[in-house]
Parts: C-alpha cells; sequence; structure tokens
C-alpha cells in the first residue's frame, strides 16, 4: 500500500490557512497581514506574537523571519512524529505505549491513545489537565482517565457532577469535599452501585443513597454503614439484585428465611452464608432444597436451553453441593435427622459424610448418595461397601 505524501506546511503552494489541506486546517492559525500573513502552528501562536512583540522593540523584522522559519521546521517535524505514532498505536494492538513529550498536548492523539490503553492519559500534558471538555470525552472513555485530571477539577463541583452523570466510578478521584456532597454521590451511585465505596461515611449511612447503590449493585452492600447492613428492605433489595449480597448482611437477617430464600433465587451459592442455626433447620433446609431442585429443573428462558442440557451445566453441577456444604458448616456432630440427611444427599452424595453412623448403614440414603456420586461410597458403613448390588451404583456413577 503506497503511502499518502507527506505533508509540509512550509510548501510553497500554502499562503494562507484555506490553502492547507482540510484535515490540516485547525491545527493552524492565521498571521494577520500587517505582521506579515502566513501562519503558524496552533502551539506556536503565542511564541510567533512575543517574537513580534520582540522585533517592534528592536526594530527588526528579521526576528520574525527567523521565528517564522524555525517555527515551520518544528511544525514538519511535530507533524512527522505524530503520523508516525498514530501508525505505531493502529499496528500495535496491546501494551501501554509511552506518549512522545511533544504529542502530549494533542487531544486527538491522546485520546486515540486512551481508547487503545486507558493507561495512555498518565501522559496528558498540563495544560490538558484542566481542560474540561477533554476530560469529559475521556471518562466516556475510561473512568480510570480521571484521576489525571487536575486538582482543580477535581475540586470542581459542576464539573464532577457531570462527569459522575456519565460514570459514577470517577467519585473516587472527586475531592474529599464533593465526595461527601450528597447530590453529587447520589448521581454516582445510580450509575454505579460501586461508587458508594468512595463516598463519605455519613453518605454511606445515607438510606436513599444506599438503596440506590444496592439496585444497581447487589454486593456494594458491602459499603453501606453497619447500621444498614441490618435494613431488612435494603438488604432484600441487595440479594435480589445479587445473591451473594446475603454475605455482607448483619447475622440476624442471615437468619431470616424469607431473605435467604430470596438471595439463593438469585444466586444458589448464597445459601453457603445463611446462619448455621437456621441451616440446622428442618423446614428451612426442606424449602431450601425445594428451591434449589425447581431451579435446576426450570427452563433457562434466557439462553433457551432445555432441561437436559440445564441438568448437566456447571451452574447446576456447583449449585447441586450446596446443601451438602451447608450441612457441613451447620453442623458439629452427625446428622441424625433421616429426611435432612436423605435430602441433602439427593443434592450431593458427598453429603453422607455428616451423616450420623446409623444413617451411613442405611441402605437408601447410601444408595440416594451414590447414585449422585459414586465417590460417596468412601462414606458408607463398612458393611454395605461389600454389597454387590452398591458396589455397582457406585461404579457406575463415577465418571
Amino acid at each position: 500500500m503506497q503511502n499518502a505524501p507527506h505533508f509540509n506546511p512550509s510548501d510553497t503552494r500554502y499562503r494562507s490557512v484555506a490553502d492547507l489541506p482540510p484535515e490540516k486546517q485547525e491545527c493552524f492559525t492565521a498571521v494577520p497581514a500587517e505582521l506579515g500573513g502566513g501562519f503558524v502552528k496552533n502551539e506556536a501562536a503565542s511564541t510567533f506574537h512575543d517574537a513580534h512583540l520582540q522585533a517592534i522593540a528592536e526594530d527588526s523584522s528579521a526576528s520574525i523571519e527567523e521565528t517564522l522559519g524555525c517555527l515551520h521546521g518544528e511544525a514538519i517535524q511535530y507533524d512527522s512524529q505524530r503520523t508516525e505514532f498514530l501508525q505505531l498505536l493502529s499496528q500495535k494492538k496491546k501494551g501501554l505505549i509511552s506518549v512522545p513529550k511533544v504529542l502530549r498536548s494533542d487531544r486527538d492523539v491522546l485520546l486515540t491513545a486512551g481508547r487503545r490503553h486507558s493507561d495512555s492519559f498518565r501522559f496528558v500534558s498540563e495544560d490538558l489537565r484542566s481542560d474540561k471538555e477533554f476530560f469529559l470525552e475521556a471518562v466516556r472513555q475510561s473512568p480510570w482517565a480521571f484521576q489525571f485530571a487536575s486538582e482543580i477539577l477535581l475540586a470542581d463541583r459542576e464539573f464532577v457532577l457531570a462527569v459522575a452523570s456519565q460514570n459514577g466510578f470517577v467519585l473516587r478521584y472527586a475531592s474529599t469535599k464533593l465526595r461527601a456532597d450528597r447530590e453529587i454521590v447520589l448521581v454516582a451511585v445510580r450509575g454505579s452501585g460501586y461508587a458508594l465505596e468512595y463516598a463519605s461515611p455519613e453518605l454511606r449511612a445515607d438510606r436513599e443513597i444506599v438503596l440506590a447503590a444496592v439496585g444497581r449493585a447487589g454486593v456494594a452492600l458491602r459499603y453501606a454503614s453497619p447500621e444498614l447492613r441490618t435494613d431488612r428492605e435494603i438488604v432484600l433489595a441487595a440479594v435480589g439484585r445479587d445473591g451473594l449480597a446475603l454475605q455482607m448482611a448483619s447475622p440476624e437477617l442471615r437468619a431470616d428465611s424469607e431473605v435467604v430464600f430470596a438471595a439463593i433465587k438469585q444466586n444458589r451459592k448464597a445459601l453457603r452464608w445463611a446462619t448455621p442455626e437456621l441451616l440446622s433447620n428442618r423446614e428451612f433446609v426442606f424449602e431450601a432444597n425445594r428451591i434449589l431442585r425447581k431451579l435446576a429443573e426450570s427452563p433457562c428462558h434466557e439462553t433457551g436451553e432445555s432441561d437436559a442440557t440445564l441438568e448437566s451445566s456447571p451452574i447446576i453441577s456447583s449449585s447441586s453441593k450446596i446443601i451438602g456444604r451447608s450441612l457441613d458448616r451447620a453442623l458439629q456432630e452427625p446428622c441424625t435427622d433421616r429426611e435432612i440427611v436423605l435430602a441433602a444427599v439427593k443434592q450431593n452424595g458427598l453429603a453422607l459424610e455428616y451423616a450420623s453412623e446409623e444413617l451411613r448403614a442405611d441402605r437408601e440414603i447410601v444408595l440416594a448418595a451414590l447414585r449422585q456420586n459414586g465417590y460417596s461410597l468412601r462414606f458408607a458403613a463398612l458393611e454395605l461397601r461389600s454389597d454387590r448390588e452398591i458396589d455397582l451404583v457406585a461404579r457406575h456413577s463415577i465418571p
């Protein structure tokens, strides 16, 4: 592929900004006719003006011509480096590339580099660090960019509010004063529940703000004040969004069967965070077992998977171990309740380990355990391990 002709602003064809290629015109500033006419790079306009004032003071037009010549040379070099760097960005797909110093005030270059790697914004120049328009665009690409804004921008209420409405996570980098600003924090957590982590302690105890946060990300409950982690409405909202938020709830609510059932309906693995006392309750175990089985048997509406496919999926395989593992945590002594053990081994054969000696010698229970997991044979009573039928069931259930 043939490369495009190299742009040279010193070419005699270019007498004014209007003569330049359209895509280059915005990079240059016209020089008034009374100052000699022509044009200079935007970044060099102030330098040219200073040279003109110096020439007036010295009554020497040579200063202007000399400066203009230097600036044209710098423009050629700048354009060359810019083209080479943008080509490098397009060719190298991974990894952080250092932005050359001469390009660190070029908004388009920084935004292009930032799209490829968010850490590229660390190279932003001092003048761009206070550029509101630049950072509004940068945050649209990545909230991480906001950490490189100037202290002035990080403390600018109106600007932080605008940026937080785009991505709440930027609250992390806002000034201490603005992280205690209720309006800003509420906007932030409505966009990203995890932003609650960066709110002031007072606002992490604000009921409306915490409800908004857990409504976006259930596990943001971990950042709520201890008092609000005992609030039943807030915890129900959190586990309804993410069942694993049950882990962050108060012990009282982890012992609340309605809260736990809501959690396991959202995520089967949440059962592990129920209190041992609740897991020792027969009625609770049966209802939890019923819910897990119903979830396992229901069609997967999102993917359209069949029941058979769903039953063999890693998600269901994982959830079938929950009852047994929960019994392990809940029971300090072997379980003697036959109905609970039978329900448990049907979900996870290895739960036989936590049954009493008498129940590990119960033929029906051992067969149910083996049909679920052949490896549970090692927990069966010795007299049953030599039983031919039980040995055959175990062999067929081992992958």
